[in-house]
């Protein structure tokens, strides 16, 4: 098992390195793109740190609508920018259940690699649950909470390399499958590849797991008057 996820690991990223080699005309459309806010999500996609510079400048532009800066954000946090890594993590240390659920079932799964798996590692804790439980949910929302070890459960397996279990449905009402086993199946198996995992991109390194940061931490702005 341990071989075939060292083979897995391997495609994994040599696909990723390929992903980036545009031509230079390709390029050039693409930083054109996100000039117009276009294209924003399939520039985190190729892997190619030449375009951190770009989705900046877009993020500080006044033509950047919420919508934008959102996939913007997402684009960063996978081609690694430290900030944008940061801000997602603050996320789960903050006081909106809606933003959580949305960041873990959207953001994750997009920006893939160690980073995820680590984040989705936290989700499987007591102590992220708890944080859940107290966070805010708005009134007017009507959006079905499931708690953050099913978020996990549901998305790990899209994101680890040849993964342990199938993704938890949380409407199938299987008896057999019981998230906190699961969830310990789960954390049992990060830990026992967790030197190989640490390989795949985005890596999040230089970023502050533990919540400490969050509190003086400045995000990018999500809308034009930030």
């Amino acid at each position: 098992m341990k071989i075939l996820l060292v083979l897995l690991l391997s495609s994994h990223l040599f696909a990723a390195q390929n992903a980036s080699k545009l031509s230079p005309d390709a390029k050039e459309a693409m930083i054109a793109d996100i000039a117009g806010g276009r294209s924003l999500l399939e520039a985190g996609k190729t892997g190619d740190s030449a375009f951190i510079a770009p989705l900046r400048s877009y993020l500080a532009s006044r033509s950047a609508d919420s919508f934008s800066r959102r996939q913007a954000v997402m684009a960063l946090a996978r081609l690694g920018d430290q900030r944008a890594q940061q801000q997602i993590v603050c996320v789960f240390y903050g006081d909106d259940k809606i933003a959580m659920q949305d960041t873990a079932e959207t953001y994750l799964p997009y920006i893939d690699g160690w980073f995820a798996i680590r984040l989705y590692g936290y989700l499987l804790s007591p102590e992220a649950d708890k944080r859940f439980l107290k966070a805010k949910k708005p009134e007017s929302s009507d959006m079905t909470y499931v708690s953050p070890i099913v978020w996990a459960l549901m998305q790990l397996p899209q994101v680890a390399p040849n993964p342990p279990l199938a993704p938890f449905d949380p409407g199938a009402g299987n008896p057999k499958r019981d998230p906190q086993q699961e969830g310990k199946v789960w954390l049992n198996w990060i830990q026992e590849h967790q030197t190989s995992l640490q390989q795949l991109a985005p890596t999040g390194e230089g970023v502050d797991y533990s919540g400490k940061a969050c509190k003086h931490f400045k995000p990018y702005p999500h809308s034009k008057r930030e």
